[in-house]
């Protein structure tokens, strides 16, 4: 069992209660993928100024045919993972990471 961790989003910003979708292109089909975000905002003393919270909304794959002109990234014949992430704050932005950990 091959288990590969990447990070394919680095230092993201959400602004309060901001949402984001991101996609990673021409990864294999037969793999479980999890993610996690790993927050960045500065720490002081040990702790954080505030409270952060950030959610994974969803997880969604595209399976590309031959004429793929749904998300205009391109990419015809390719298999793309989408993550959707939310910032639960509603007063404040969040910087993260996304991990992703592929196992096949």
């Amino acid at each position: 069992m091959d288990q590969i961790l990447t990070t394919p989003l680095q230092r993201v910003v959400l602004g309060p209660g901001q949402s984001g979708t991101w996609f990673v292109d021409n990864v294999s089909q037969p793999t479980v993928r999890y993610f996690s975000p790993v927050i960045l905002n500065p720490i002081i003393d040990g702790f954080a100024e505030y409270d952060q919270s950030i959610e994974i909304v969803r997880v969604f794959y595209i399976l590309k045919g031959d004429s793929h002109t749904k998300d205009g990234s391109g990419g015809a014949r390719t298999y793309q993972v989408n993550v959707t992430v939310r910032n639960l704050d509603q007063d404040h932005e969040v910087m993260f990471d996304l991990l992703m950990l592929e196992i096949s």
